[in-house]
């Protein structure tokens, strides 16, 4: 009797430790990744992008006639092209600071949790907590991830 509730617990943890890898530690692990990467190609999509919008309207206006005219065009538009290449940036900035949130919020429930669960002291009642506030922040992204998508 005693070995089958030990044996029982152990599947318990197990059971509860596979969940920890595969809803924490894993998309923690996906996540840093995809915010790393995604900070690259901020970087170099923005940069490219402003330079490339700033240098086409100058070159376009070195065309002899008119000159006046198209100077100016050329730096409203090269205007225009650098704010709007500022506003991307901003957007995508945006986004890398939603993912670190939720990547500190993963990590500060799963630490919170683990001492207890570690020494064995957690109840049940603990647990079901700790799954419920996981499972929570994850709706509470896909509903960022919506908002922002619609707006």
């Amino acid at each position: 009797m005693k070995e089958v509730l030990c044996m029982e617990k152990n599947q318990a943890k197990d059971n509860f430790n596979e969940y920890i890898e595969k809803r924490i530690k894993q998309p923690i692990i996906h996540l840093r990744k995809k915010r790393k990467r995604l900070k690259k190609v901020i970087f170099v999509s923005n940069a490219s992008k402003l330079i490339l919008s700033s240098c086409i309207p100058v070159l376009a206006s070195m065309v002899p006639e008119h000159m006046y005219l198209l100077t100016v065009i050329s730096i409203i538009s090269a205007i225009v092209a650098v704010l709007q290449g500022l506003q991307t940036w901003k957007n995508f900035e945006e986004q890398t600071l939603a993912i670190s949130k939720f990547i500190n919020e993963l990590e500060k429930e799963y630490f919170l949790f683990y001492v207890k669960w570690e020494e064995g002291t957690s109840t049940k009642a603990e647990v079901e907590k700790f799954v419920e506030s996981v499972e929570n922040l994850y709706d509470e992204q896909i509903n960022e991830m919506l908002d922002s998508s619609s707006n």
